[in-house]
């Protein structure tokens, strides 16, 4: 939702850095002008002569989570003689990614004979953290503590430690930990929390018609009228992000009005219920998550009336709708 803007402004502020997916995401924000450390959490499936490169060359942190790969990098830095550092995952009971249980000591192994190994941060990651008092959330938790000491005890002390994310850092899940890795928050949503939306976002309408009683709007038909209404077309479909999975389900808000959609999403036009509206013109906007009215859809309420979540529902947004950061 904008992670290009936003991460330029909040590159300037006091914080550790960031958190992407992949090199490409890492290098897009480098180049973009993105200051401070990246964390590449995912993708390091290998290690040669050209991701070293990579990484040097955009001062980029790799999260090394197999020993296929930690064996690669010993190897690469022994014959380089050049130091790596990253962030080391461990598999505490998600069962993705990371370093297993069976496999701390040879990890450990590798990293203490080599000089050229730098082990920057620890982490896991939480599969329940919304979930404070579950056994599952509790019991990785425990298995992250005795990972940490058990590589400690060997001489290996991480500047940073980490596992928490949004839900982690709410219910204070891992208090010694010295990096939480805020995602959904920093939009300002998640259940069970104060926050306020900071991201908004909003279509025009194309056109408006009116059509009588028993006619039906859009592919399908999905949607056929009831009475003789006023409808809008709005510039975005699920070519956007705005799912298929809205249809006939969501709302907009034009005008301080809730616009129910009306019948099937299609790729970049969307059509809404405009009847209660005075007044409504080509070119007027439609609020399709916040605005500036009391009455507004939310992310989370996407995600649960198209049984997702809203982590989905923002990360869907494509990158053919525009951003623009405001700030005071």
């Amino acid at each position: 939702m904008g992670k290009k803007i936003n991460s330029i402004k909040l590159s300037k502020t006091q914080f550790y850095g960031f958190g992407v997916a992949s090199f490409e995401e890492a290098v897009e924000l480098r180049e973009a002008g993105v200051l401070g450390n990246i964390l590449v959490l995912s993708g390091l499936f290998t290690y040669n002569k050209n991701i070293d490169n990579l990484l040097r060359k955009y001062s980029l942190v790799p999260v090394v989570y197999s020993l296929e790969v930690l064996k690669k990098i010993n190897q690469s830095s022994l014959r380089n003689k050049k130091t790596v550092s990253f962030h080391l995952k461990l598999n505490t009971g998600m069962n993705r990614l990371g370093i297993s249980k069976e496999q701390l000591k040879e990890a450990v192994s590798i990293i203490k004979n080599n000089r050229y190994l730098k082990v920057t941060g620890m982490m896991s990651h939480l599969s329940a953290s919304e979930k404070k008092h579950s056994n599952i959330t509790k019991k990785q938790i425990q298995l992250f503590q005795h990972f940490v000491q058990f590589f400690k005890d060997e001489g290996i002390n991480p500047e940073y430690v980490h596992i928490e994310n949004s839900h982690g850092l709410k219910n204070n899940l891992f208090h010694q930990g010295n990096l939480k890795r805020v995602g959904l928050h920093l939009y300002g949503l998640g259940t069970g929390t104060k926050m306020k939306p900071v991201g908004h976002w909003y279509s025009t309408i194309f056109s408006t018609y009116k059509i009588k009683r028993g006619e039906t709007v859009g592919y399908g038909p999905s949607f056929k009228a009831k009475r003789n209404m006023k409808i809008a077309i709005l510039g975005v479909g699920y070519a956007d992000g705005y799912k298929r999975s809205f249809s006939n389900k969501a709302f907009v808000v034009v005008k301080g009005t809730a616009c129910p959609v009306i019948g099937t999403i299609s790729m970049d036009l969307t059509a809404i219920d405009v009847s209660m509206v005075k007044r409504v013109s080509v070119g007027d906007k439609a609020w399709l998550i916040g605005g500036p009215y009391k009455k507004y859809m939310s992310a989370d309420r996407l995600a649960e009336i198209s049984d997702t979540i809203p982590w989905e529902v923002l990360t869907s947004i494509s990158s053919r709708v525009p951003r623009k950061f405001i700030h005071d």
